[in-house]
């Protein structure tokens, strides 16, 4: 199932794909039938269809044992710092030459990075703007949201517990709560680390608090999944693609 990662870039979706069963979702109205995407370009007709296919998916999708791995503030700026460093000049400076360190300029340097393809760079935009104003909620989530898609989940909760304690008013970007946003980072995360029942509470908060994040409700599937909820992780794929949402 493809996970959708939490993200303030400016209002771009981040979704990082795992290449299990369910890569894509498209549903329109509980009367009509269902339009399933998959990875292998087959489709699944209906509800029922949906989770005969969840069902065969669960083994693949959720195997592996889950880990406890942690990582405080300072070892995830430390692991970002890491990473930017071992790409090299070229791969940071492609689309943050100027080394913008306004949070505005660097969001829009990240999310020009993210568009093209190069996360490290939409890293090292955020890295610029954080070593300026670490104190900046929306940077500190952004960063997460980067490293969750980089595969350090450790440090991307770290920093998206880091964001959630800071200091000052939550944003709500297109309607959606800053908050949620984080819970949505912190779940995605617990996936990652196959800590689905974790997630799965995290998740159904950020669901809650923000109706109109998808990336929630798409998220919480596989937690559900995982779980062996198929009927309601097929109910919540359905409710996280209706139209008029939002995937962040």
């Amino acid at each position: 199932m493809a996970r959708a990662a939490a993200a303030a870039l400016a209002g771009v979706a981040l979704l990082a794909g795992t290449g299990s069963a369910l890569a894509a979702t498209q549903v329109p109205t509980a009367s009509k039938a269902v339009t399933i995407g998959l990875s292998d370009a087959e489709q699944v007709g209906s509800l029922t269809d949906l989770q005969s296919e969840l069902t065969s998916a669960k083994a693949a999708d959720c195997a592996g044992k889950a880990s406890s791995a942690t990582a405080t503030l300072a070892q995830a700026i430390g692991q970002a710092r890491a990473i930017e460093a071992e790409a090299g000049k070229a791969a940071v400076s492609k689309e943050n030459a100027s080394r913008d360190t306004a949070p505005g300029d660097a969001e829009l340097d990240a999310s020009s990075a993210q568009l093209s393809g190069n996360p490290v760079g939409a890293l090292a935009a955020l890295m610029a703007a954080y070593d300026k104003h670490p104190t900046n909620r929306t940077v500190v989530i952004d960063l997460g949201s980067v490293m969750a898609q980089l595969d350090e989940p450790a440090d991307a909760i770290a920093l998206f517990d880091a964001a959630g304690k800071l200091s000052g008013s939550f944003q709500h970007p297109m309607g959606i709560s800053e908050q949620a946003t984080v819970l949505n980072g912190i779940g995605y995360s617990l996936l990652q680390l196959h800590q689905w029942k974790a997630a799965g509470t995290d998740l159904s908060k950020a669901a809650s608090q923000a109706p109109l994040l998808d990336a929630a409700k798409l998220n919480l599937a596989e937690a559900l999944t995982c779980q062996g909820e198929i009927p309601a992780a097929a109910q919540m794929i359905e409710a996280g693609d209706r139209a008029g949402d939002y995937t962040i």
